[in-house]
């Protein structure tokens, strides 16, 4: 591995742990129900981050994101 390879290699394990750390906080206090709904969207996340770097979705990844942001919406809204 070279000195680039092990500086990506840091900075991905570091916002790994700080992601598990909030998630972990989120959980203990919020509703559960809300924060593991949320935070199941991550692969919809990686897909809004790969379409804004250029990468072309499918259809099937764009039909997709509106099942996931109705989820999202329909779990935070408080009635």
């Amino acid at each position: 591995l070279d000195g680039s390879s092990l500086a990506w290699l840091a900075l991905v394990g570091t916002t790994n742990v700080a992601g598990l750390a909030l998630l972990y906080t989120a959980l203990r206090r919020g509703r559960v129900g809300v924060v593991a709904s949320v935070a199941s969207t991550q692969g919809a996340i990686a897909a809004l981050l790969a379409i804004a770097t250029g990468e072309r979705p499918g259809a099937v990844t764009i039909v997709g994101f509106a099942p996931v942001v109705l989820g999202v919406v329909l779990v935070t809204y408080e009635t």
